[in-house]
């Protein structure tokens, strides 16, 4: 609103702007943030930022989002909708040039710095931590804090499903209810899934995450990242493909979920088409006739959702 942004807030909006070159941000925060404040001084007089907005009135408006049900859209309650100063391509434009130039001078500082400095030993190699190991399954392990907290937080979500087994929510709309439905038919398996996984009972997980991935998007996009650790490269593209398909997922999320989905697709392709001789992708025709099959089913569930 003051229309200054602080180095901390610059660096925090790296992501947003696409400023996808983060090294030097995660490996030499201190180093990076004193670089910018360097750049800002220069630039501007102070260690602020500054900027103005072309036109507010043109700006992209995103709604507001609240954990708390009562304050979400639904009885006769309009979304609280705010300009979102990062649909300023200039804007954006202008930090990422701030953060590129703190980039290249802790750059140029770095390769300064280790051609002045005696070489290091290189026979004096990193030792890996060894991975947890499943001895049953062979698949990785999680921390046993992990795995704790995945527990705590599946009892959590059995507590809350057996607390409110009718809709306290009467006031909520249709498409409000119907996220509602998804979620109360997918929060357990998917928490469970989550364990599973942790404590390396991947197969497990997979059939927890298979059986809700027609109805909840989290299903599938985990299921992408488990099966490129097994290099089933093209299983990971099917179940992307299949999830942005899903005409349950297409009636809950909006069109931003499409956009996601469509990028991890390609990422996905092209992963998969770089690793294509070491592929091991095992999903069959019968297990996404199983899918589609499952999908027919929860639309029509949807669609035979009543509202009072």
């Amino acid at each position: 609103m003051s229309h200054k942004l602080s180095a901390d807030q610059l660096i925090s909006l790296a992501t947003e702007v696409d400023f996808r070159n983060r090294y030097y941000i995660k490996e030499y925060p201190e180093l990076f943030k004193k670089a910018l404040i360097e750049s800002l001084k220069r630039e501007f007089g102070s260690e602020y930022f500054e900027y103005e907005l072309s036109n507010i009135q043109k700006l992209k408006k995103e709604p507001y989002m609240f954990s708390n049900y009562s304050l979400r859209k639904g009885n006769n309650r309009p979304d609280l909708l705010m300009p979102d100063p990062l649909s300023d391509r200039k804007l954006c434009h202008d930090i990422y040039a701030e953060l590129q130039k703190a980039h290249d001078q802790v750059k140029g500082f770095l390769e300064i710095k280790r051609a002045v400095e005696p070489k290091k030993d290189k026979s004096k190699k990193k030792i890996a931590k060894p991975k947890r190991i499943n001895s049953k399954t062979g698949y990785p392990m999680s921390t046993d804090k992990q795995i704790k907290n995945a527990t705590e937080q599946l009892k959590l979500t059995r507590k809350f499903l057996k607390n409110n087994q009718t809709n306290p929510y009467k006031s909520r709309n249709s498409q409000e209810k119907i996220e509602d439905w998804c979620w109360n038919n997918s929060a357990e398996k998917m928490d469970n899934a989550d364990l599973e996984y942790k404590k390396g009972e991947w197969d497990k997980a997979e059939k927890l995450w298979l059986a809700c991935v027609a109805i909840n998007y989290r299903a599938a996009n985990r299921l992408r990242i488990m099966y490129q650790k097994e290099h089933r490269f093209n299983d990971a593209v099917q179940i992307i493909d299949f999830a942005i398909d899903s005409p349950v997922l297409r009636k809950v999320n909006n069109d931003s979920y499409v956009t996601d989905f469509k990028k991890k697709l390609e990422t996905a392709e092209q992963k998969s088409m770089k690793h294509e001789n070491e592929d091991q992708s095992k999903l069959s025709e019968e297990d996404f006739e199983k899918l589609n099959s499952n999908s027919d089913y929860w639309f029509k569930k949807v669609n035979n959702i009543t509202y009072s």
